[in-house]
């Protein structure tokens, strides 16, 4: 059993909140699920969460600790992780007109494939939802994979799915055409976000760029009027 504390999100099937394990006193996540009024098949989806979580065990993927009902609801206990995620992180920088510094790009890029390495190859499961709002971040700065919400269980390594899920804005484009996909959809995702990143930091870079040349235009220009302001005055008081 857990302490709930501040609500950290909410999404379409639950609702996530910072907790305290009672017995650890250690800070957890706590996913509760709504199970009044759930179709059939969105009370199974939610179930296979747990189990999904149950099996994985991976240092770059959330960790489960716990689950139980109550009270109607399902209560999904899984490791916290102090560092937010990464679409924070990013959104962050770019309010501060600043880049990831390439050492912590490769981290991050190269944690994110070992976790997706072992869900493809070792568990056969496909995330099928990868995007910076599900790449946590410890205090540290290592990655954790999670929301394994929508994930998919494949029955052999070279399996090929056809259900179409996943955020819009970040399928991979056998998802997007309602195409059949295997593990290699998850990968193409996280290429395809990690070029939508390197996008976003030129169009910042340029965007910054513009700005000091205006700045650069107006201070000449204001001295230039100044320069012929002086002018005139030295000429008025010639004659």
């Amino acid at each position: 059993m857990v302490v709930k504390g501040k609500q950290l999100g909410s999404g379409s099937f639950g609702t996530v909140y910072l907790a305290t394990h009672s017995t650890s006193g250690e800070q957890v996540v706590l996913k509760e699920v709504n199970l009044r009024g759930l179709n059939a098949k969105d009370v199974k989806s939610s179930m296979a969460e747990v189990e999904v979580l149950k099996r994985l065990k991976h240092p770059n993927v959330i960790a489960y600790v716990d689950s139980y009902k109550e009270t109607g609801q399902l209560c999904i206990v899984m490791e916290y992780a102090s560092g937010g995620d990464l679409g924070s992180l990013i959104r962050k920088k770019a309010k501060e007109k600043a880049r990831l510094p390439e050492p912590q790009v490769l981290k991050i890029l190269a944690q994110l494939m070992s976790a997706l390495a072992y869900c493809h190859s070792e568990m056969h499961l496909l995330h099928r939802d990868i995007k910076p709002e599900n790449i946590f971040l410890t205090a540290g700065g290592d990655v954790k994979l999670g929301d394994f919400g929508i994930s998919r269980i494949m029955t052999s390594t070279n399996a090929l799915a056809s259900t179409q899920c996943g955020t819009p804005l970040f399928m991979s484009p056998e998802l997007a055409a309602g195409k059949p996909y295997d593990s290699g959809a998850d990968r193409k995702k996280s290429a395809l976000e990690a070029e939508r990143r390197q996008l976003a930091e030129a169009r910042a870079a340029e965007e910054e760029a513009m700005r000091r040349r205006r700045e650069d235009d107006d201070a000449r220009d204001a001295t230039r009027a100044a320069e012929r302001a002086a002018k005139k005055e030295a000429l008025r008081k010639g004659h």
